[in-house]
């Protein structure tokens, strides 16, 4: 394993070093004439396609590295080599963005400073005076005259701030979409980790990744919603007065369509703004086309239809990844073995409580002193702990649901064990569920908090959901809640409402489950 990861790590180096040899001996093409002397301008255009090539290169390893992933036995350092390279591409999506930007400006700039001498029409417009006054011909559409004379000095400033918020936009998708990618892999990785620090960690990064990319979905949102007002708001001013209702109505129509797709989708995704922006974005592209040829603006017609042409086409249509915290419990069955199974060199270990989680033990006997191991006949794991009296308590086992804990019990009674007792910890509270019982044969409380798990089925509840409800659902039977509509329940522990609806989705993925919390008085 190690063998093949400095195997790959050396060609994912030599790849990129090799992209960048062959692209510092092409000669990059100027994306507008007249800029090819900018030596910045050439050498950036140079340094994205060089950047293009190592991303290229690393996606094609990451998809290799993929389809391994299976075959290796070393799982975790694997996962942490796919990691490491989903960190490459997104700090060379990053540095691509800046770039990007640089670029922009600079394009933008050169655009702007040849405004000043811009081609004349040999039409003018005639003014009150009789005096012809030639018409400036503008290719950016926000720099036309009909938008900055018919709009408020407030209203054109809004616009072109709007305009200036679209390469940010473009910026902070691809990033996202960057973020996206390595979220994805560090999902790999921590359903992979067998180990709790190592998962932790994992854990730790996918969290960091996660706020991000949520930071990154408001931006987007934020900007998207700011240029589709402030544009939809100008363009929409100027037309009213040119009465050009039939352009406005088209629009309003198109912009609902845009909205109710939007709505449709709404949490399908990873991101509801990048849905939005992928969605809006070619209506409002179409109707920033139909103002400019409502308006005569030829130039700006032909700079829109180049600039659509040249729109990143972004898949929204991006899988949620909602990584759930794994507790690393230590389930494990009651087996039988060696009396001498615990000894010098294995010694009995101490119990563990977990902070966080469920979980059922047996508790086998307590004891003013320790007891030798021929005691407890080859049970193992076995567990000691103190209580609060001092007592010598041993325990084995760990499970998770109480029906698994009762069938252990019966296993250990035949075995010759006299009334094991089923203990719970709860978020590290010890609850003596045997004892319980025996107090109150009610045991579970029947007022306050109680939570119920609901399903919603179109037809019957599949035969093996069934089955798996009736082996794991503590002995609760399945009411029918209504049509399509089935509940279980109710329990006094959220954390096993939680499991047991975790593993009927787990069963049947098609059927919509969620816990609910009633309070019963």
């Amino acid at each position: 394993m190690k063998n093949l990861l400095r195997f790959i790590s050396a060609l994912s180096a030599l790849l990129a070093v090799c992209a960048a040899d062959d692209l510092s001996a092409q000669t990059v093409t100027a994306r507008i004439a007249g800029l090819e002397s900018n030596e910045e301008y050439m050498s950036l255009l140079r340094d994205t396609e060089i950047l293009q090539h190592r991303e290229d290169s690393i996606v094609n390893l990451i998809e290799s590295a993929r389809s391994r992933f299976v075959e290796v036995e070393d799982r975790d350092g694997f996962a942490d080599y796919i990691v490491g390279l989903e960190d490459n591409i997104f700090q060379i999506r990053t540095r691509k963005g800046f770039i990007a930007d640089r670029i922009n400006t600079i394009e933008q700039g050169w655009v702007l400073s040849r405004l000043s001498s811009v081609e004349r029409t040999d039409v003018g417009e005639q003014t009150d005076t009789g005096v012809v006054r030639p018409v400036v011909v503008r290719r950016n559409l926000v720099d036309n005259d009909c938008l900055r004379e018919e709009l408020s000095a407030e209203d054109y400033a809004e616009l072109r701030s709007a305009h200036g918020r679209e390469i940010s936009i473009v910026r902070a998708v691809d990033t996202l979409i960057a973020a996206y990618d390595r979220l994805k892999i560090l999902s790999l990785a921590y359903a992979a980790a067998d180990d709790e620090i190592a998962a932790d960690s994992i854990y730790t990064d996918y969290g960091a990744c996660r706020r991000c990319l949520d930071s990154l979905s408001q931006s987007i949102a934020d900007d998207w919603s700011h240029i589709v007002d402030s544009k939809s708001y100008a363009y929409g001013l100027v037309l009213e007065k040119h009465g050009r209702t039939d352009i406005l109505d088209r629009m309003e129509s198109e912009f609902a369509v845009m909205r109710q797709q939007s709505a449709g989708a709404e949490g399908m995704y990873i991101s509801d703004a990048l849905t939005r922006y992928c969605v809006g974005k070619p209506v409002l592209a179409g109707y920033e086309r139909r103002f400019a040829e409502a308006m005569s603006l030829t130039a700006a017609v032909d700079s829109l239809a180049a600039a659509d042409k040249s729109i990143p086409q972004y898949d929204y249509r991006l899988d949620r990844i909602d990584l759930a915290r794994r507790l690393f419990l230590d389930y494990q069955p009651v087996a039988f073995g060696r009396t001498s199974f615990y000894n010098a060199n294995n010694p009995l270990p101490k119990l563990k409580v977990y902070d966080e989680g469920t979980i059922y033990r047996l508790l086998l006997g307590r004891f003013k002193t320790r007891q030798p191991m021929t005691l407890f006949k080859g049970v193992y794991p076995l567990y000691i702990d103190r209580d609060d009296e001092q007592m010598y308590c041993y325990y084995a086992g760990g499970y998770a649901t109480r029906a698994e804990a009762e069938r252990a019990k019966q296993q250990l009674s035949e075995r010759g064990f006299r009334a094991p007792q089923i203990c719970r910890w709860a978020d590290g509270e010890m609850t003596n569920l045997t004892l319980a019982a025996e107090e109150d044969p009610s045991a579970e409380p029947v007022t306050g908090i109680r939570y119920a798990v609901q399903i919603a089925s179109p037809e019957a509840l599949p035969r093996e959901v069934v089955d798996m409800i009736a082996a794991e659902g503590d002995g609760k039977e399945i009411s029918r809640a209504g049509d399509g509509e089935y509940v279980v329940g109710t329990y006094a522990d959220r954390a096993v409402a939680d499991r047991l609806a975790e593993m009927i989705g787990r069963t049947d993925p098609r059927l919509g489950v969620e816990v609910m919390e009633i309070e019963v008085e």
